[in-house]
């Protein structure tokens, strides 16, 4: 119960449950002294507040830091609207139990990736210790989208200009796209990931493969064939070698990729068919604008496991069988077998260097920390994809099972034993498989195509030289801070300079950030022109040939 008083101040104030949420006297200087306390003069770029009252919190923190970017979780709807009253929540970004979105993906829409540079979080005692189930809900979910965050950043970083360069190349090789169409929405689908469990499902996927669609993640496909199990599609999106290492040697003509074009190159190689979504980075969105069709977006997860798991919602309405998502090395295993890395293990064993003992060093090197209890290891990357998992709301139409599940649960989906899953296939029909894709119309011929990304990287180009120039006439960075394209290039091709840019903006001002700002885009312009002349040098010599 929310009742209101007058404080001896003269400020409003509440009791709930007859507890004070804010001072009884002067909550104004309260909500000061408190920020000041948590915050002090650390001069933050995003400010969270969680459990906020009716509004001294939110005004405290846009008196002492005007600059930042502020995000409210409110615990109870009734103090959101006590505070809308208030006009305390203008251009903020708010949350109560009530709204219609969760609040992990409240979180994940409000934040961007670049606001973890410099975020400060701070929870109102009083709200935590009168809505503690709230409390832990919202840090909980806190602390997931933060990870999640983070690792967004340490993969763009990483991956970041792969992703842009694999973009235009796969634009312009792939020459066969295709558009699918959904099966029959009672049909069900089966994914599979390499976990190590997916060798104890095998022989159940073998059995009822006709009644299923199979949808494989790259890694597990190996194990698949070895078992005559053909996976109707194969979900690609990580950019490196070992994507396409995993499909190289293997026979997958009869199967459809879906990737987007930031995905590995070379699958044109093959002979898979191929639809393509986009993640939807700005450069894929770009590209695919120019092909006069509609793609699926599907925004990236961090895990390709995930990604495949939203497109099997998009295609069926019916059950969806996870086998092989283990999250967790078991003891050293990391993978079912056979498994495309055991191969690279043995090439490069010896006497000195044995495949035990690599695969040993491995398991210890990506998943460092034990659990004797059921003797699996795990790492601060698996934990996060298992996070996502916890929290993974199933679409209402779908109903989501994992067969022989491995020690990390998911509160959220169901399990099914051996017994089970036969009854659930005996009285179901064969399914038709072959007629739910079809060619892209209106497709643009090679050479348009690499006009296309011509005519793009010279935008780019001309764009940040026309930053530089504009930077070294005026000494500001207005033009910069306010291009945005401009921004979201560097986000992928500099992010490492970017956020430590942004971070001596906040603490020391734009004038501190002039010369680095210049040596950042000369730096992305010599890798737009680099990729403009491959491109162009690949032109020349095709029409030569």
């Amino acid at each position: 119960m929310i009742e209101k008083f007058v404080t001896k101040s003269g400020h409003k104030s509440i009791l709930i449950n007859d507890i004070r949420y804010h001072s009884s006297y002067n909550p104004e200087k309260e909500a000061d002294r408190f920020i000041t306390n948590i915050i002090g003069d650390t001069r933050p770029s995003t400010v969270i507040i969680s459990g906020a009252g009716i509004g001294y919190l939110i005004t405290a923190v846009r008196k002492q830091f005007p600059e930042a970017k502020v995000v409210i979780l409110f615990y109870r709807k009734e103090l959101f609207d006590l505070c809308s009253t208030m006009n305390t929540l203008k251009n903020n970004y708010c949350w109560h139990p009530d709204l219609n979105i969760d609040i992990h993906t409240f979180l994940h829409t409000s934040l961007s990736d670049l606001d973890i540079e410099g975020l400060q979080m701070i929870e109102w005692p009083v709200s935590a210790s009168l809505f503690p189930e709230i409390s832990k809900l919202v840090q909980k979910n806190l602390s997931q989208v933060i990870k999640e965050k983070r690792g967004s950043i340490v993969s763009s970083i990483a991956m970041g200009r792969l992703w842009i360069r694999n973009s235009f190349i796969n634009f312009i090789h792939l020459e066969d796209v295709y558009r699918g169409n959904s099966p029959p929405a009672s049909c069900p689908v089966i994914l599979t990931a390499s976990g190590p469990t997916l060798e104890e499902s095998i022989h159940l996927i073998k059995k009822w493969e006709n009644k299923a669609l199979i949808i494989s993640l790259p890694s597990a496909v190996k194990c698949l064939l070895a078992y005559s199990i053909k996976p109707d599609i194969i979900v690609m999106t990580d950019p490196g070698y070992y994507s396409m290492h995993h499909l190289k040697w293997a026979d997958i003509s009869h199967s459809v990729i879906y990737m987007p074009l930031s995905a590995a190159t070379g699958i044109w190689k093959t002979d898979a068919k191929v639809i393509l979504f986009s993640q939807p980075n700005f450069f894929e969105i770009l590209l695919l604008s120019k092909c006069s069709n509609i793609f699926h977006s599907i925004p990236p997860k961090g895990t390709v496991a995930a990604t495949a798991l939203e497109i099997a919602q998009k295609l069926s309405k019916s059950e969806i069988f996870i086998a092989g998502l283990d999250l967790c090395f078991q003891d050293i295993r990391s993978h079912a077998m056979p498994h495309s890395f055991h191969t690279l293990l043995e090439i490069t064993a010896s006497r000195l260097s044995p495949v035990y003992s690599q695969e040993f060093r491995r398991s210890i090197f990506f998943a460092p920390e034990y659990n004797s209890d059921n003797k699996t290891r795990t790492s601060l990357a698996l934990k996060t994809y298992e996070g996502w998992f916890r929290s993974f709301s199933p679409a209402s139409q779908n109903k989501l099972i994992r067969l022989y599940p491995s020690p990390v649960a998911f509160p959220s989906i169901s399990s099914m034993e051996k017994k089970e899953f036969n009854k659930y296939f005996l009285s179901r029909k064969s399914i038709e498989k072959k007629s739910f894709i079809q060619r892209l119309g209106k497709y643009p011929g090679k050479k348009e195509r690499q006009n296309i990304s011509k005519d793009i990287l010279k935008t780019w180009n001309k764009n940040i030289m026309e930053n530089i120039k504009i930077i070294k006439n005026t000494n500001t960075l207005i033009s910069f801070i306010n291009n945005m394209m401009l921004l979201k290039l560097l986000y992928f091709t500099n992010l490492q300079d970017l956020c430590h840019i942004k971070r001596i903006i906040r603490l020391n001002g734009e004038k501190a950030c002039i010369e680095p700002v210049l040596d950042m885009l000369n730096d992305s312009a010599m890798f737009v022109q680099r990729l403009y002349n491959n491109i162009n040098n690949f032109q020349e010599n095709t029409e030569r040939e």
